[in-house]
């Protein structure tokens, strides 16, 4: 296995030298699995000139040539390439996977009720629920056992209960999902899905559980210790109509809005003023610091900012908020400037009551 961390060195290092040392000896018949491959691939901006450019390009360099090497047959090696952001991959690079490799979008498996199901199959086989019916050669009597069509309408409405959230739908959810709801209810049937309060409590362990640090960074942590009374000036209700339509009644187009205004103008204490009055709304409070990967300061924080996103459909209904907006978001350069995610800083598509 290769990573980032084989290859990425001080701006004075050549990032491609260590990239070709860590795929081993050429001679040798190996297997070589480049996990997040666009940090190795990626393209470099021609526009750059700065030692990250220049490393980069070095990489690109070095990966044409190691792809050469096992194209011609010189180096003796089965190349994977994992990643989830192939938009970053050198053109050049990627048309020698798709002409000489292959290009597999693991994505596309699971929009398969028989591949989904087989992931359910194994996350009730690991709490002892055997599908079958007694009797059967792997369903005994003194089995708990789950009949086939039990388990075909537990995937349809798991398809429902993702697409109601605008989750992607990822094996490590759903076995997580089926996973807390069988912790909650000590058993599974597929009606318990149907309780729209069982499944939030149960995405709430799926997104504790895979998101950790995270979660404990930025779910509910505002001050709700206010009453509403205490923020004056009608722009309380003009604001309190946007986020009640939104999120209680899901009647609204309006899923985001900008508060501007100088320093102690009450930016901060509409929202908590708000979420004080409204207990069973999540609040998601994200700055710059708890977003930012000091071993990845750029993808890093980008790939947080989506895990974050991900988080808030799970315990839907959310509330976001981006405390000094313009820290996470700036503007860019004319000249296109230094990567930022100020493009992920965007509203989901549905932050409403499950």
């Amino acid at each position: 296995m290769v990573t980032p961390n084989d290859f990425q060195t001080a701006l004075a290092g050549e990032p491609g030298n260590y990239f070709k040392k860590s795929l081993g000896d050429p001679r040798r018949t190996s297997i070589r699995h480049i996990e997040e491959a666009h940090s190795a691939f990626g393209r470099a901006n021609t526009r750059e000139s700065g030692g990250v450019e220049r490393q980069q390009r070095t990489l690109i360099d070095t990966s044409n040539i190691v792809l050469d090497e096992i194209i011609n047959g010189s180096r003796d090696c089965l190349l994977i390439a994992t990643t989830d952001q192939p938009e970053k991959f050198d053109p050049a690079i990627y048309r020698r996977f798709v002409e000489k490799g292959k290009i597999i979008n693991i994505a596309d498996y699971w929009e398969n009720p028989e591949n989904l199901s087989e992931v359910v199959h194994l996350e009730l086989i690991r709490h002892d629920i055997r599908v079958g019916f007694p009797d059967d050669v792997f369903c005994p009597t003194t089995a708990v056992c789950m009949p086939p069509q039990d388990l075909h309408q537990a995937v349809e409405k798991i398809y429902v209960i993702f697409d109601e959230r605008t989750l992607k739908v990822i094996p490590s959810y759903v076995r997580k999902l089926i996973d807390s709801v069988i912790e909650i209810k000590s058993g599974f049937r597929p009606e318990y899905l149907d309780d729209s309060l069982l499944v939030r409590h149960a995405f709430e362990l799926v997104a504790k559980n895979s998101y950790g640090d995270l979660f404990g960074k930025v779910v509910d942590r505002m001050d709700r210790h206010l009453k509403w009374d205490e923020y004056v000036g009608g722009v309380k209700n003009v604001f309190s109509e946007m986020a009640n339509n939104c999120l209680s009644y899901g009647v609204s187009e309006e899923k985001g809005v900008v508060l501007n205004g100088p320093p102690g103008s009450g930016k901060t204490f509409l929202v908590r003023a708000w979420l004080s009055e409204n207990d069973d709304i999540h609040d998601i409070s994200a700055g710059l610091s708890a977003l930012q990967d000091p071993m990845n300061p750029i993808d890093g924080a980008v790939e947080n900012l989506e895990k974050l996103y991900d988080v808030a459909k799970m315990i839907a209904p959310t509330e976001v908020f981006f405390d000094e907006g313009d820290a996470l978001a700036p503007r860019r350069g004319a000249s296109g400037g230094s990567p930022s995610f100020a493009a992920y800083v965007y509203a989901p598509e549905k932050l409403q009551r499950p």
